[in-house]
């Protein structure tokens, strides 16, 4: 049975009542048990008013911001990997390889795809929405490029193993991606033109992030560092150490200044671009970071292996950088 996507006004009308409605809430509290699995993603909408969650639960819950007030969950046949909203809809990739696309704010389904053979490890949309990049592990190394109804567009091959990460910059011309094989490689679109394979990390890459501008790429890796690159060759800037175990995650502010990241050290860490120094270390968190992102008044939701979902302000610093 096919599905009708929702109305744009209607979407922003409900979106605008719940969003009022969270307004008289009291605040939530700096822990929240979001899910009986690890978080394995966290996406905030465009508008900066619902955030997802994506589990391997199975679960992919829809969040209300700043109040995190429960908006709907959804549920796979298979561990939730992989979430971005994309088009006016939230997307989301399971274990079994499928793309799943959802009608926003109650998450009526659209339609879905088979992306890859194994695991969607991540989603990443282009700004204008006609894009989806997706990729997957195990027994597919490549990135592929969907459109809106689910068809191929193209697919990336060069990784030599699982792929984990993809970012593609604000302007939607610059794609990158992360790979176990322990390489960043920076593709050009629409096209998927490769443009530069960009090694240095000692370990699987595991998140990357761009700034707004587009001229910095950041890299977190099992090695335990953070690795800055130049945009759009790649170039190396600088190595940053502090995390004292594997780096899952990481996330950049709106503003391109701050860049966040935690790990299987249970520390999250904020770090200036400019600077290139941590400035804030928080206290360790309940369980491994394995997901991270920044709302727009400077919240950062880490989501954990025991799916503990935890806020944190970056302002004021929580704990001396350390």
């Amino acid at each position: 049975m096919k599905h009708r996507p929702l109305r744009r006004a209607w979407h922003a009308a409900a979106v605008s009542c719940l969003f009022a409605a969270s307004n008289g809430a009291q605040a939530p509290p700096p822990v929240v048990r979001a899910h009986a699995g690890t978080i394995h993603a966290l996406t905030i909408a465009p508008d900066g008013r619902l955030m997802a969650s994506a589990s391997l639960d199975t679960a992919v819950k829809l969040w209300l911001l700043p109040s995190l007030q429960p908006v709907t969950a959804l549920r796979h046949p298979d561990r939730a990997t992989a979430a971005a909203f994309w088009g006016g809809s939230l997307v989301s990739g399971g274990a079994d390889g499928v793309v799943r696309r959802f009608a926003l704010p109650a998450g009526a389904p659209l339609n879905s795809f088979q992306a890859h053979p194994g695991p969607v490890q991540a989603l990443a949309p282009t700004p204008d929405g006609k894009l989806l990049a997706s990729c997957g592990s195990t027994a597919d190394h490549a990135i592929r490029l969907w459109s809106l109804d689910g068809k191929l567009v193209r697919a990336l091959e060069g990784h030599e193993a699982d792929v984990n990460t993809l970012a593609i910059s604000t302007d939607g011309t610059l794609l990158a991606s992360g790979s176990d094989d322990r390489t960043v490689r920076l593709w050009r679109l629409p096209g998927g033109e490769p443009l530069a394979t960009l090694k240095g990390h000692a370990g699987d890459v595991h998140a990357l992030a761009m700034t707004p501008d587009a001229t910095i790429l950041v890299s977190v890796s099992a090695d335990r560092t953070v690795k800055l690159w130049s945009l759009p060759m790649g170039k190396p800037l600088a190595s940053l150490r502090g995390h004292t175990d594997v780096v899952n995650a990481l996330a950049i502010t709106a503003d391109g200044r701050l860049v966040v990241t935690g790990g299987d050290d249970r520390i999250v860490r904020v770090w200036s671009l400019e600077e290139r120094k941590a400035v804030t270390a928080f206290e360790p968190q309940p369980d491994s970071v394995r997901s991270l992102v920044v709302g727009a008044d400077g919240t950062i939701y880490a989501g954990g292996a025991a799916g503990h979902l935890r806020m944190l302000p970056i302002a004021p610093a929580a704990a001396p950088s350390q």
